[in-house]
């Protein structure tokens, strides 16, 4: 499949590091190569996956459930309207379905670690009152 990038034409494969964790988060990082040939393509790329990296960065990173839970939220949308997570997948070739899937489970996970540790700190909270 080619790039529906304007100005593209080429054909890449998947965006696998960007659930792998650190390693998508260290820019010296090898694996990072593909990513950095999509920003190197066009400016459009380096916008489109910037906002993936955003995404993907409060999923993983973010110590604030409402941050984890929106782009969770994003990510699921099954929309594939201009500047949903399916059509910006889709327009830089990565395996739209299955990154997807990957952040998904991982957004549900951070969520429910987030809010389990926030629910233990209140109780520790009301036995110290």
């Amino acid at each position: 499949m080619l790039c529906g990038m304007p100005t593209c034409g080429a054909e890449h494969t998947d965006l696998e590091m960007t659930v792998r964790g650190a390693e998508y988060l260290d820019p010296s990082t090898p694996a990072l190569d593909g990513v950095k040939s999509l920003v190197q393509r066009s400016p459009e790329h380096a916008l489109w996956l910037g906002v993936m990296e955003l995404a993907v960065r409060e999923i993983m990173t973010s110590e604030h459930a409402k941050l984890v839970r929106n782009a969770t939220r994003w990510v699921a949308q099954p929309s594939r309207d201009v500047g949903d997570f399916l059509w910006i997948t889709d327009n830089l070739q990565m395996q739209s379905d299955q990154v997807q899937e990957r952040l998904v489970k991982i957004g549900k996970r951070r969520l429910h670690e987030l809010l389990m540790r926030k629910r233990e700190s209140l109780r520790a909270k009301l036995r110290s009152s």
